[in-house]
C-alpha cells in the first residue's frame, strides 16, 4: 500500500561542477499521505538533501535533463548517508549536448527509534561538469 507520494522539481539550476550535488529545488509540487496514516517527512534543505524520518521502504525516481560542458560520460549518483548506492550514465557527444538520465532506486529505512535521525538522500554528478540541470524527483513510500 502506498503511504506517501512526494514530487519535487528543479528548473534551470545553472552550472554544476563535476563531483557536485545536483539541485533538487525548493518547491514540492505535490505531497500527500495515503493509506493507514503513517507519516513520512521528506524535506529538502538548503544543501539539496531529502531527509526521510519515517521507517519504511521507498522508491525514489530521479529524472534529469543535463547540459554537458564538454563531450564525455555524465553520471548521476544516488547518495544515501554519504555512500553512492546507485548510478546511471549517458554520453554527451559535444559541449552543450543535453543528456537525459533516469535513476530509480529503492531505499529501505530502518532506524531505532524511528524519526530520531534522518536518512539523507542526495544526487551528485560525476564524469563532467554541467552548464545547466533541470530535474524532477519522485519518492513513493511502498511499505
Amino acid at each position: 500500500m502506498t503511504n506517501f507520494l512526494f514530487l519535487q522539481n528543479s528548473v534551470g539550476s545553472g552550472a554544476v561542477a563535476a563531483g557536485g550535488i545536483l539541485p533538487l529545488g525548493n518547491e514540492v509540487t505535490s505531497s500527500r499521505r495515503c493509506g493507514c496514516g503513517r507519516a513520512l517527512v521528506p524535506t529538502t534543505t538548503g544543501n539539496n538533501v531529502v531527509n526521510v524520518y519515517q521507517n519504511g521502504v521507498y522508491t525514489f525516481l530521479f529524472n534529469g535533463s543535463l547540459v554537458a560542458t564538454a563531450a564525455g560520460v555524465i553520471t548521476v549518483n544516488a547518495v544515501v548517508n554519504g555512500v553512492v548506492v546507485a548510478s546511471s550514465s549517458q554520453t554527451a557527444g559535444a559541449a552543450g549536448d543535453t543528456v537525459n538520465i533516469t535513476l530509480p532506486y529503492t531505499l529501505r529505512v530502518f532506524r531505532c527509534p524511528s524519526g530520531q535521525y534522518p536518512t539523507q538522500v542526495q544526487y551528485t554528478v560525476t564524469g563532467g561538469a554541467l552548464t545547466n540541470a533541470t530535474s524532477s524527483l519522485t519518492a513513493i513510500q511502498i511499505a
